[in-house]
């Protein structure tokens, strides 16, 4: 409780930075969460409001550590559904590929979308 109350200090803090204050909300978010796999948007949520707020403020009015922080999230919701399984035997260079490793050929759809 006491670090949600200083992060909570910290946001209210003139000086800072808005990728900080967008930083120490979601340590927030993220320490006030009972489960945190259970409420992360999907990768289809994230696409739907991206798509939503380009239209109200432009691509060039974010900073490169905003940009790539959502990147990342986006990789992490692709990467973290993959079962440990489809890495095996390289199934991915195989001609049924998409049936044997469903998730990493998401995956690299993804890679090459972005």
């Amino acid at each position: 409780m006491r670090v949600i109350g200083f992060l909570e200090e910290v946001m209210h803090d003139p000086e800072l930075l808005t990728q900080e204050r967008k930083a120490a909300a979601n340590i927030i978010r993220t320490l006030t969460q009972e489960d945190p796999g259970d409420s992360q948007p999907s990768i289809e949520e994230i696409t739907q409001m991206a798509m939503e707020e380009s239209k109200t403020e432009p691509f060039e009015n974010h900073s490169a550590l905003e940009i790539a922080e959502q990147l990342t999230m986006l990789d992490h919701l692709v990467f973290k559904v993959i079962p440990y399984e489809e890495f095996f035997g390289q199934g991915w260079m195989k001609n049924d590929k998409n049936e044997r490793t469903p998730y990493i050929m998401k995956t690299t759809k993804h890679f090459n979308d972005v």
